[in-house]
């Protein structure tokens, strides 16, 4: 696979803007140069979710992409990178993703941590949901590692899902609006924009930055 400039692909879909640019940190960007696409949409996520949650300074996050260039090269060099986990981004909890269920279109859903405390959590002031026991309970079913993850549907739909049924939310655009228009139902695809609308609500609330999406609920119905 051709090179791609790191630059190029880290954008803060939040902001709306290349906050992560050469203009940054040039020693780091001429580093990372030759990180192929498949590194560099990793660290795109990472970068992403650290300024999201963590709130670093760019040149911070650059520092962070450093170092986890500098692992994945020498894991390549060693032989012990899997290629078949390349396009597979690291999940964490309270990460949004769009998660797949069979029979139901790609939906928006927040990671949670089944081992939160039961008297609950707060993430930056914002409740998160606690799994009932009887979910918890479901988790021994699966051989295989799975995620538990919360709708953003009316309901709360719960459920355990592995890697390949997840996909990060509101980190690609492109991905984003894909899994957008996926289904050719409209009160499927309704359905999914107002999860994805809950979804994005949910991270503003969490990083206290502006919604970029206040507004086109009410414009559209």
């Amino acid at each position: 696979m051709d090179s791609v400039p790191l630059p190029s692909l880290l954008y803060d879909h939040a902001a709306g803007d290349s906050w992560l640019s050469s203009e940054n940190c040039p020693v780091v960007t001429d580093a990372l140069g030759d990180v192929d696409l498949s590194e560099s949409q990793e660290l795109n996520y990472m970068a992403t979710r650290s300024r999201l949650y963590c709130r670093l300074a760019p040149q911070e996050v650059w520092l962070t992409l450093f170092k986890i260039s500098s692992s994945v090269r020498t894991k390549k060099r060693s032989g012990s990178y899997d290629s078949d986990d390349e396009d597979l981004i690291p999940l964490e909890p309270l990460d949004l993703v769009w998660a797949k269920c069979r029979g139901y279109p790609w939906y928006p859903a927040l990671i949670i941590n089944p081992k939160m405390p039961k008297t609950g959590y707060f993430h930056n002031g914002v409740p998160i949901p606690v799994p009932p026991d009887g979910v918890l309970d479901l988790q021994k079913r699966f051989e295989e590692p799975v995620y538990l993850v919360l709708f953003f549907d009316t309901k709360r739909t719960w459920q355990w899902l592995p890697r390949d049924k997840l996909d990060p939310l509101g980190v690609d655009s492109g991905l984003d609006k894909s899994k957008l228009l996926d289904n050719k139902k409209p009160a499927v695809k309704k359905a999914v924009k107002k999860a994805y609308e809950k979804a994005i609500a949910h991270r503003c609330r969490v990083t206290g930055e502006p919604n970029p999406l206040s507004g086109e609920s009410s414009s559209e119905d």
